[in-house]
């Protein structure tokens, strides 16, 4: 190194050439023509001061702090800048910006979209507050904000979401909550003291109080507690307790509700003591109703099923079945406008040297019976006569015999030894089934026998009546058997 001239302290005028590397307090003088100097603006694209690119300059996108700083401008100035549009904090650094101090990053706005990865775990900033770049209001966090857990998110003056917030619970106070444009919860919400909805809705930690309108596409849960007014309720799963529901359609579980109107769309399952039908006409378009159904019905279930009209101090009304004796039981007479009767034909069947003529009283009340060319009726059986213990009642049975003999020796029943009722059978049924039948003889008129006209395709209407007395449906004095003829009857040779 060669020096030409010292004038005082430093190095003197003229042309100096330097080798190596000159280390001052302080530089003075025009430093145009220096080279390799780092500009305000970022760094030349040139060295050479005869090229353009000279005043050209560039910035890279990252400053990187391996190492702990402190941003502390001088007290002459509150904010420290740099043209760096990111800034790179090292693992196990941090970047400090001194309490009353403002750091602002790409001062010049020279910052691109692109955002280069960062290695390692990242560093750490440490500031009391963060602004926008123009100190107006709050910083963008372009990616949203990772919060460790241990960690949360606090702020006395409100925390204000314009989007989505996720989390896996909330926790504190929730009465500073603002949901302007409503609150979608996908799993469950605790509130341990107060969350206020708008002014509508307020849900405490002791139950839900709802002052306003609450609609929602479906409900889901458990609802406790009294719907006072619940105007629109399209899905309750589970409702436990609902008051009073103005309008509740869809409602589903085990509520115990009122209604203005409802409709049914599927079937419907009422399970409970009474149901109460408090209306003025009841229109049912089935054509079958089902009553007493159980799981296994039976004769024994069904025993005293029916309907009542309440008569109050008039005595109620009743149509009911009645097991013993197998027959629908009214309580009031009966009035009629016209009665058809179920007509059947008589069977027969041989007990010994007898022909029985058999009856099914359950079956029909009027027989028709054809006499066949020599045979007589010996015993005439009454099947199935209900005989419920202790209940007297009787019943009249009807037969029409035809006489289809050619031969008056061939002539059926003619004769007194051979009248139709000199020996009757009756076997009574209660309780459902068949008891041990009886053998009788029938009262008829006169002491006689009933005997059929012996003519020919003549017809006699013999008809019976059967008295059950109450007594042991299996013993002969607790039935009598009464006879009666109207025969003779033949088509007639006036008119058609």
């Amino acid at each position: 190194m060669a020096f030409t001239k010292v004038l005082g302290p430093g190095i003197g005028d003229g042309n100096q050439v330097i080798v190596g590397i000159i280390t001052a307090t302080a530089f003075y003088g025009d430093a145009s023509n220096l080279t390799g100097i780092p500009a305000g603006l970022g760094t030349a694209l040139s060295q050479s001061q005869n090229s353009p690119l000279n005043k050209v300059y560039y910035t890279d996108q990252v400053l990187s702090i391996g190492q702990t700083v402190t941003v502390n401008p001088p007290a002459s100035a509150v904010v420290a800048y740099t043209q760096y549009a990111e800034i790179l904090v090292e693992e196990n650094a941090d970047f400090i910006v001194d309490d009353g101090d403002d750091f602002i990053a790409d001062v010049l706005g020279l910052s691109t979209d692109g955002v280069r990865p960062i290695p390692g775990a990242g560093g750490r900033i440490r500031v009391d507050h963060i602004t926008n770049k123009a100190g107006t209001g709050a910083p963008s966090l372009t990616f949203g904000a990772s919060i460790p857990v241990g960690y949360g998110l606090t702020g006395s003056g409100g925390i204000n979401i314009s989007g989505v917030v996720t989390a896996t619970s909330f926790s504190g106070s929730g009465s500073l909550l603002v949901f302007s444009n409503g609150l979608q919860v996908s799993g469950i919400l605790t509130a341990t003291n107060k969350l206020r909805v708008g002014t509508g809705v307020t849900i405490e930690s002791g139950g839900s109080t709802f002052t306003g309108v609450v609609t929602a596409t479906s409900f889901s849960g458990s609802l406790t507690g009294n719907a006072t007014s619940a105007t629109t309720a399209t899905s309750a799963t589970t409702a436990t307790t609902a008051t009073t529901a103005t309008n509740a359609q869809g409602l589903t579980g085990t509520p115990s509700i009122t209604v203005q109107n409802a409709t049914v769309q599927g079937d419907l399952t009422v399970n409970g003591t009474t149901t109460t039908l408090d209306t003025v006409n009841l229109v049912i378009e089935d054509k079958n109703i089902g009553i007493g159904t159980t799981t296994s019905p039976s004769n024994t279930t069904a025993d005293g099923a029916g309907f009542t009209i309440f008569g109050g101090a008039g005595g109620d009304k009743t149509l009911t079945w009645e097991r013993g004796s197998s027959s629908f039981v009214y309580s009031d007479p009966n009035k009629f406008k016209g009665v058809l009767e179920t007509v059947s034909a008589a069977t027969t069947y041989n007990s010994g040297n007898n022909l029985v003529l058999e009856l099914d009283v359950r079956n029909a009340t009027t027989y028709t019976y054809t006499i066949p060319t020599g045979a007589n009726i010996g015993i005439v059986s009454f099947k199935n006569m209900p005989a419920f213990t202790g209940n007297a009642n009787g019943t009249t049975i009807t037969c029409i015999f035809t006489q289809m003999s050619t031969t008056p020796a061939g002539t059926g029943n003619t004769t007194g030894t051979t009248g139709i009722g000199t020996n009757c059978t009756v076997i009574g049924y209660e309780n459902g089934a068949a008891v041990a039948g009886i053998s009788t003889r029938a009262l008829v008129g006169s002491g006689t026998t009933i005997t059929l006209s012996s003519t020919a395709s003549d017809r006699d209407f013999v008809s019976f009546f059967v008295h059950y007395t109450g007594g042991t449906n299996t013993t002969a004095t607790s039935y009598q058997v009464y006879a009666t003829k109207n025969g003779g009857f033949r088509q007639g040779n006036v008119g058609v």
